[in-house]
């Protein structure tokens, strides 16, 4: 039985200090929405940049970025729109459009 709880122990251990030590950080996030949003821009109207790299130059500033020690999230407009976790991000929220 102890030695059960202690393999528990120790893969609980292992796993939370792989999400510690590859929480994604702010960039990853902007990347990930800019390119679950670049479909919904037009790429022909711009000569220098495309579509995403403008939105991720607006996310930069725009991001509100929070890290918790595990995971971390991304919001916009006051929503949570994405989520990180073992260096990937995940777009929850990709509908940001104005009405």
């Amino acid at each position: 039985m102890k030695k059960a709880l202690l393999i528990i122990v120790i893969v609980i251990g292992v796993l939370a200090a792989a999400c510690a030590l590859t929480v994604p950080s702010k960039e990853k996030h902007a990347e990930a929405i800019a390119e679950a949003l670049a479909g919904d821009l037009d790429d022909k109207s711009y000569d220098l940049l495309d579509g995403k790299s403008l939105t991720k130059i607006a996310l930069k500033e725009t991001l509100s970025y929070k890290s918790y020690v595990l995971c971390s999230t991304g919001r916009l407009l006051g929503k949570d729109v994405s989520f990180g976790i073992l260096g990937h991000v995940f777009v929850v929220d990709a509908n940001l459009k104005r009405k």
